[in-house]
This record gives C-alpha cells, structure tokens and sequence, in this order.
C-alpha cells in the first residue's frame, strides 16, 4: 500500500472539493414546468384533444384549462386566418358569439405561493389584414399585473411579439386573464391574437452553494499549503 503523507492527503480533498465546485456550476439548470394548463389552445375538448379541422374554427364557453367571462366566448382558430406560432391553433380575443359587449376575455386560475417569483411569457400577433386599433388587449395577473398591450396593425400573415414579466405572487390561487379592449373596436369580431402562454416558477439561485465550496476549497489550499 502506498504511503501518502497527511499534508499530501488533505490538499486531495481540496482538490476534490474544487472539481466538484467545477461539476455543479457547469450544470444547467432543469426547465420549470408549465403552470398554464392548455397554453397553447389545442385542446379544445375538456377531456382533451380537438374537435377543430385544419382551415376551420369554433367558439367554446369553456375548454381545457380556459374559461370565457361570463358574456363572452373562446375562439380558437386552426389555420383560419394565419398561422399560430406554437402548435396549430391560436386563440383570437374578439371572438364570435359573445353577448356581453362591455367586457370579452379568457381566464385560468393557476396555483401560487405567497412571495414566490414567477415569469408570465406568451406570443401576440396582430390579426391579418386589420387595423392597429382591432389588436388591443390586456393582460392581467392576480392584483399584481395589469398591463394593455398593442398588437399593432395586421399585415398579410401572423406577426408573433413575446411578452415577458417577472411577477412575485400574493395569493396561494392567482387569476390569469386576458381582456379585449372593447372601447377603441368596433366589435366586429376581428382581433388580437394570442399564444404559447406559460407560467413558470422562477428558482432560486444557485450559486450560493457553489461559492461556499469554493471557499473551503481555497481554505484547505491555504491551510496545508505552508
């Protein structure tokens, strides 16, 4: 067996301590999942799945993970009138068949944790062919977000914007809701598109860990080193 000397042996441990300082900052970190049941709209069938052929669309009180206010309607397109940017269907805030003129929007109610940080994101696009007056909508989180978007002037195809926010939660159950803008249309059931929407708990960081081990790595080279 091979003789190493205790001063040899704890710089090892330095060593080693260091290396795995190296191993853990270069992992990246896991995706956060998902908290936005359904987000990019298509399933349009409670139990799952889509009741929608391609070229067509229908409107929906309520489909998986999404609900209309209470006069309006879901409309989701497959391949209606543009291309959607995740998937094949999308949804359009002016949707058909609504009866409440004074407020049109979809909603979901999402779990949260007080003081925890999330980051809301999704795609807007304008519909083609209409008026940048047509593409207005806002986006609402809770009490802690509420924010009105232009979607700007429609060209001859989906033009997708993302949106990003970082928000921190003051509720154990927070609302997610999109509203058309209702005052500057003239409610002809074309307008504002929306989405991909996700939700993701943002972690804490990490490197807290790594630092302290890089501190004891560089104490034990300290320490022995003389």
């Amino acid at each position: 067996m091979k003789f190493i000397p205790a001063r040899l042996q704890k710089l090892s441990i330095a060593s080693v301590v260091f290396c795995s300082v190296l191993s853990v900052s270069q992992v990246k970190p896991a995706t956060a999942s998902n908290l936005v049941v359904n987000g990019s709209f298509e399933q349009t069938l409670l139990t799952g799945g889509t009741d929608i052929n391609d070229g067509g669309w229908k409107t929906y009180d309520e489909i998986l993970g999404w609900k209309a206010t209470q006069g309006g309607k879901i409309e989701i397109q497959r391949g209606a009138a543009g291309t959607a940017q995740d998937g094949k269907q999308l949804t359009e805030l002016d949707s058909h068949g609504y009866t409440n003129k004074d407020k049109i929007g979809i909603f979901q109610d999402i779990a949260t944790e007080i003081g925890s940080k999330y980051r809301l994101s999704f795609f807007y696009s304008p519909r083609p062919n209409t008026e940048a007056t047509e593409n207005n909508f806002t986006v609402l989180f809770g009490n802690v977000l509420n924010q009105t978007i232009s979607g700007g002037k429609g060209g001859t195809q989906t033009k997708w914007l993302e949106y990003t926010a970082d928000i921190v939660a003051n509720s154990n159950l927070s609302r997610l809701q999109f509203d058309y803008d209702v005052k500057n249309d003239s409610l002809d059931t074309y307008g504002s598109y929306i989405d991909n929407v996700r939700l993701q708990k943002v972690p804490e960081p990490g490197t807290v860990l790594g630092i302290a081990l890089v501190g004891l790595a560089l104490a034990y080279n300290r320490k022995f080193a003389a």
